[in-house]
């Protein structure tokens, strides 16, 4: 993959030559980035629905897996790989989920494996495996267990953590110095409002601060080499101090300026530094994609050099400004964000209707292309919730944390608005957040392999055993059509790939005879993926803001359900049995009924059965071509729709035709034709074997059948869901006494690693709506 790369001429305000240096040490600095910048790079945020969940809970979530360089949606990825470990790393839980157009949804239980404490999610593709960059998701969550509340916090000193930043990276004696203040708590998050004074060794102040909201801060220093300075900050009434003693005794100070239109950059440096005056030194700025080159030249005499560079040469989002020697060694770099006006776009107005029991929100738009695919995700919690405090939304994950090395802290608040008190934020993020997250070591020595490809569902290989070439039948399954193999007589294996197994979903495998007949076929299969890769970094996340409270004081009604009257205590224990149709029930999204003699007599066909319950059905027979008695030799025809009408593509059913039909006294009640002709096809399934062919349930006696699970809107049934999905299982006693003979002429594979299945999100029943526990939690 090319990059563009360019070469930029800073305006300054002190004139300067345009960059000159041997040819080989600027095609060194360049091709190196662009060695470096070769391989395209996949970004992925997810949405959660909560940051604090109660056991028993779902995690909800909607991912984007997007190219880092345009935010467009990745076409290049379908596999998603989301983990969920515990605070010491240990993994709880490992799934695949699929994306279509950069877009994935799923859930997964906060079950019996969690208790509470803090967890972390991690979304990322087999692509991001490549690179060392954060361009994968990563974010703690906190879990209230009620049967193991959190420990109560016994830490009563305050612990604080105070970071003194030179802006640029180093402070050096003898030149005016920026210094970044960042203010920390024992678990990351910034202390705001903490007052504090710059001072010499004789207590005479030189500056002074205050931190903002996320606990940064900034100050200015003209160090004396004679003189030795400390920071006093005054926290919750007590002071503080903290001596400066970081400081270079030689090097190159750096001040950014933002001018509205413009930056200006300040070089400062003391005599005592040896400044290369021939050569100078190389001015890099680059977004992680292109990059652009200027060279610094400190004039003899001179321990300050300015340089003016026009927003029209900086790139929208992340500037990462790097000040190098002519050997590629870097010296100072400074994050600068510009922001892009023209590409947010915001709610209007929003409007609300009562709607028999629900509420209706209109959320108003504009600039939108109705003509573009868009997608959006929303997390719905009561107003004053404690349990959704995430630090980054979809803007701030895929522009500002690629970038910047570590976490952030309420990421999404620099996106809120364009104000220039935003803008002032976010500079001092980025002034006190240090280097960027590129390492120029890595980019010079170790650029990025291509080891790991992008990933498109999964793939088999199925070797034969002890034999080559013949005829295979591969069966129907979720996404999967039936599929007939032939081999060369020198062929032993065949590979299929782009396959979207759902979860419990096998292959299944026959291999067909000369005479027609289906076997079992002796085969090796192998899966790729075959199991949830790894994915090994050093990042960690910041801790959920929410606190994990102890779950409820049972000894204190009243503060969870306001006046009560308090009763005498009354145990009673029991253990839940479960008949054998709950059981059925709770695994099912459909509507699930067991057969007795009674029901079995009053549906005497299955064609009966189902027609009661939202479908058309249609039994008939045709002649079969070349009989010789026209109208004795006949096959029966089974043809089904559901009523409801679906939205969902089918991929490949399309409409019943009735010209199958040749037996023109066969009578239909009014309009069931024109029906069965215009409905959507559903996906049947005879002891979770798919069926391809209907007509096996022509005439198909209820005597045999255990129970029937019917799911008319195909919830999770993807592509295959759009006209319900049915499940007929028999009993086998039944079937033994010769009602039915389904007899497996293939082989089941079950797949190592397959596509969690997307449900449906209930929302959890609670005892009340009203309490301060439902409120915050």
């Amino acid at each position: 993959m090319k990059k563009t790369l360019y070469y930029l001429m800073f305006l300054a305000a002190i004139s300067s030559q345009i960059y000159a240096q041997d040819n080989y040490q600027e095609e060194s600095l360049l091709d190196l980035y662009q060695s470096y910048t070769e391989l395209p790079r996949e970004l992925s945020y997810v949405h959660l629905n909560k940051s604090t969940y109660i056991k028993g809970e779902l995690l909800g979530f909607q991912a984007y897996v997007m190219d880092k360089t345009s935010f467009e949606p990745s076409v290049e990825t379908t596999n998603l790989y989301v983990t969920i470990s515990d605070a010491s790393g240990k993994p709880l839980k490992k799934k695949l989920f699929r994306v279509q157009d950069g877009i994935s949804q799923g859930n997964i239980e906060i079950d019996s494996l969690f208790t509470s404490g803090q967890y972390v999610i991690k979304a990322y593709t087999n692509w991001m495996r490549n690179f060392k960059e954060q361009n994968f998701f990563l974010q703690n969550f906190g879990v209230l267990d009620p049967d193991n509340p959190p420990p109560m916090s016994d830490q009563k000193e305050e612990v604080i953590d105070a970071q003194f930043l030179p802006e640029g990276g180093h402070m050096v004696a003898g030149t005016k110095n920026t210094i970044g203040i960042a203010l920390k708590d024992e678990k990351g998050f910034g202390i705001p409002g903490v007052e504090g004074t710059l001072t010499d060794e004789n207590q005479m102040m030189v500056s002074s601060f205050r931190t903002n909201d996320l606990g940064f801060a900034k100050c200015y220093l003209n160090h004396e080499t004679v003189k030795n300075y400390q920071v006093n900050l005054v926290i919750n009434g007590q002071s503080k101090t903290y001596p400066l003693t970081d400081v270079d005794p030689k090097g190159i100070a750096l001040e950014l300026k933002d001018l509205k239109d413009k930056i200006a950059l300040a070089f400062r440096t003391n005599p005592a530094t040896e400044i290369d005056h021939r050569r100078g030194y190389q001015l890099a700025i680059h977004n992680g994609s292109g990059i652009k080159i200027a060279n610094v030249d400190f004039p003899k005499n001179t321990l300050e050099v300015l340089k003016v560079i026009p927003y029209a040469d900086l790139e929208p989002g992340m500037n990462v400004i790097t000040l190098l020697t002519q050997q590629n060694e870097p010296i100072l770099e400074r994050l600068f964000f510009k922001y892009d006006d023209n590409k947010t776009i915001k709610h209007t107005d929003i409007s609300y209707q009562k709607k028999n029991d629900s509420i209706l929100v209109t959320l108003a738009y504009q600039d939108i292309a109705l003509n573009d695919k868009s997608s959006f995700s929303i997390s719905v919690l009561p107003k004053y919730t404690k349990s959704y405090s995430a630090d980054h939304n979809l803007v701030s994950y895929a522009k500002l944390q690629p970038h910047v090395r570590g976490y952030i802290e309420n990421a999404a608040y620099y996106f809120e608005d364009h104000s220039p008190r935003r803008k002032y934020d976010m500079d001092l993020l980025l002034l006190n957040q240090g280097w960027s997250s590129y390492n120029w070591q890595t980019i010079f020595t170790d650029p990025p392999e291509f080891d790991y490809d992008f990933e498109k569902g999964v793939a088999f290989t199925a070797n034969l055993r002890g034999k080559s070439g013949g005829q295979l039948l591969r069966y129907p399954g979720q996404g999967m059509a039936t599929e007939f193999i032939n081999l060369s007589t020198n062929e032993t294996s065949f590979q299929r790939s782009s396959l979207f197994p759902i979860e419990g979903e096998k292959i299944r495998i026959g291999e067909i005879l000369p005479d027609g007949k289906v076997k079992k076929p002796n085969l090796v299969v192998l899966f790729e993926p075959s199991s949830v890769p790894p994915l090994n970094v050093g990042i960690r996340a910041l801790n959920s803001k929410s606190e994990l409270k102890p779950f409820m004081d049972t000894s204190k009604p009243e503060e969870l359900f306001g006046k009560v009257e308090r009763l005498d205590e009354v145990i009673v224990t029991d253990k839940k049995v479960y008949t054998r149709i709950e059981k059925l029930r709770n695994r099912s999204s459909g509507k699930i009924e067991v057969f007795d003699d009674d029901v079995r007599m009053k549906y005497r066909y299955f064609s009966n059965y189902i027609s009661q319950r939202g479908y058309i059905v249609d039994e008939g027979y045709f002649e079969q071509v070349g009989s010789e008695t026209p109208g004795l030799s006949t096959a029966g025809l089974f043809r089904i729709v559901n009523r409801i009408q679906s939205t969902l593509s089918r991929g490949g059913a399309g409409n019943i035709s009735s010209s199958l039909y040749e037996d023109p006294d066969d009578e239909f009640p009014p309009g069931t034709r024109d029906q069965i002709t215009s409905g959507m096809i559903p996906s049947i399934y005879l002891n979770d074997i798919l069926l391809a062919d209907f007509d096996i349930l022509y005439r198909f006696n209820m005597d045999q059948v255990d129970y029937i699970e019917v799911d008319r809107y195909g919830l999770g049934g993807g592509m295959r869901g759009g006209g319900g999905i049915i499940k007929i299982y028999t009993d086998p006693s039944r079937v033994l006494r010769g009602s039915l003979k389904f007899d497996k002429t293939y082989e089941e594979y079950a797949l190592p690693l397959t596509f969690s299945k997307p449900s449906k999100y209930y929302t959890p029943k609670y005892n009340a709506y009203d309490n301060a526990f439902f409120r915050d939690y």
